[in-house]
């Protein structure tokens, strides 16, 4: 079962969040929260839960689509978990 529940309800917005596996929730957890720890300022907000419009899986890998037309890959083959 996924850890956050909250994430559950605020994620109910975002095309294909509900066809991922508890892992690949979990992964997008992980990696999100590095990736967003990582940026600053407006570049954040371009990042936030609000701008996500689609996530889609792959063995080993989510890839998490935002409004702005960017698409990023959070993977455990990633030493920093995202691209």
């Amino acid at each position: 079962m996924v850890s956050n529940l909250f994430r559950e309800l605020g994620m109910q917005h975002v095309k294909g969040y509900d066809k991922l596996s508890d892992w690949h929730k979990n992964l997008f957890d992980r990696m999100y929260k590095k990736h967003i720890a990582s940026l600053q300022g407006h570049v954040a907000r371009l990042y936030s839960e609000q701008n996500i419009v689609e996530i889609k899986s792959g063995l080993g890998y989510v890839k998490v689509y935002f409004r702005h037309g960017k698409c990023s890959t959070y993977s455990m083959k990633n030493q920093k978990g995202f691209s």
